[in-house]
């Protein structure tokens, strides 16, 4: 297994791959914003291959106020084999190169599964903190 840069070629098992895990967002999710995310910030979006199958990806926004991680996935069938792990080691390493120390992450409240994945890799629930969302047309 390899974990590299996304390529074009990559969007639609992408795609897939965060359909079948329920993480797509249909604004945010298009092959256009993919590409230009890659051309401003060619580390910010990775995959997990082997050979020429996507097996999954994380996505890293890095920004020196406030850096995030994003839509971290793995196919299903490959779930539980270390592929999330080593996408995350590779996500928090690029950040951490950069000078972030506490990047974010935003995790589904009813996705028991994920919440403990990402706190057995001692990321820290904030209570101090509500989430907010606005739409800007």
């Amino acid at each position: 297994m390899e974990i590299r840069s996304y390529q074009d070629k990559d969007f639609l098992d992408l795609e897939r791959i965060l359909k079948k895990t329920d993480l797509y967002e249909e604004e945010f999710d298009q092959r256009e914003n993919y590409k230009h995310q890659i051309e401003y910030d060619s580390k910010s979006i990775l995959v997990a291959t082997e050979g020429d199958k996507v097996l999954g990806g994380v996505i890293s926004l890095y920004n020196p106020f406030a850096s995030f991680i994003f839509h971290l996935c793995v196919n299903p069938e490959y779930q539980n084999k270390g592929i999330g792990t080593k996408l995350m080691d590779e996500a928090e390493k690029n950040l951490l190169e950069r000078g972030v120390a506490i990047p974010v992450i935003y995790v589904d409240k009813e996705n028991e599964k994920v919440t403990n994945f990402y706190k057995k890799r001692h990321w820290e629930l904030c209570p101090d903190a509500i989430p907010m969302v606005k739409k800007i047309k």
